[in-house]
């Protein structure tokens, strides 16, 4: 994964995200469906506004050359792995959350189970 190393360190989606979103969970599809990581992120910025452009994606977003895929990005400030990554089928039957398409938000309830100070912080 590309954000573990730091080789991409933008989020970018089609779509901006509600200001009170802070938090990106990233689900792992394969091999095991799971709910790995938490991404502290910034605000939506458009293009032109990365300071950096060294990370995979970037300069091409300031450039204004992924419309069509991205028109919104997001810094990863910080990266936590869960101790212990949530299967598809515990979040399911715990906290009815279903398979994450674009977006989900998660239930208070699942957040408060997963405190970013209980996680290993990767950077």
């Amino acid at each position: 994964m590309l954000t573990l190393d730091r080789t991409k360190n933008h989020e970018f989606r089609k779509y901006m995200m509600s200001n009170k979103v802070q938090r990106v969970w990233i689900y792992v599809p394969t091999p095991d469906q799971t709910l790995r990581y938490i991404a502290v992120i910034s605000h939506a910025k458009a293009p032109g506004e990365i300071e950096r452009e060294d990370g995979v994606g970037n300069a091409e977003f300031n450039a204004g050359l992924m419309q069509e895929m991205a028109t919104h990005a997001y810094e990863i400030k910080e990266l936590y792995q869960l101790r212990h990554p949530i299967p598809l089928q515990v979040m399911q039957r715990t906290y009815g959350v279903t398979f994450p398409q674009r977006y989900s938000y998660i239930p208070e309830t699942m957040m408060a189970d997963f405190l970013l100070k209980d996680q290993i912080q990767l950077f």
